[in-house]
């Protein structure tokens, strides 16, 4: 999608610079990783980066929807179980 709007836009893409691995004794030199397209680059350091954090902000957002319903709902004492155990869950208590 990025390259084939660069080209019509006639964008040019650089090429990923060739980088020299450490010379110096590292014990993380196992985990030097050069990437061999741009697009495989801009994948791995921004793109999934960006949507796990998307998700783990979604996943928050529906367990805190959820933790409102099970509140609102025992406040009424109209509470089912499902919701009795997301409770104990979010307060780290048993269901008995």
């Amino acid at each position: 999608m990025t390259e084939k709007k660069c080209a019509e836009n006639n964008i040019a893409i650089p090429p990923v610079r060739k980088r020299k691995p450490s010379v110096l004794i590292d014990e993380a030199a196992q985990s030097q990783y050069h990437y061999q397209t741009k697009e495989e680059q801009e994948r791995i350091t921004s793109f999934y980066p960006l949507l796990d954090s998307l998700i783990t902000g979604i996943d928050q957002r529906f367990e805190s929807c959820d933790i409102v319903t099970a509140v609102g709902k025992l406040l009424s004492l109209e509470i089912p179980k499902v919701d009795i155990e997301i409770l104990a869950n979010k307060l780290k208590v048993s269901v008995d």
